[in-house]
């Protein structure tokens, strides 16, 4: 949950701090994904995108288990209701 709301402060911050355009005295030339056009250097990009890929193993090993309590779930209410547990 981290990771996700640190790279949603990221994407705002630089939607609001960084120029429409490229400001190569800055080191701005290159564009930022996820903020609709605006600049950055190549290291901002980078670590966005990092951010964005550390996500992936954490929303599977949630999704995982959600997927095993919910059937361990699914499987306990139905042997209550037949009886058997």
């Amino acid at each position: 949950m981290a990771l996700f709301l640190w790279s949603f402060g990221l994407i705002g911050y630089y939607s609001y701090k960084r120029p429409t355009e490229p400001t190569p005295e800055r080191g701005w030339t290159e564009p930022l994904r996820w903020t609709h056009g605006h600049y950055g250097t190549h290291a901002e990009n980078e670590q966005q995108l990092r951010l964005f890929n550390w996500e992936y193993p954490f929303l599977l090993v949630a999704g995982a288990g959600a997927a095993i309590q919910q059937r361990h779930t699914k499987k306990e209410l139905w042997r209550t209701k037949r009886g058997y547990g």
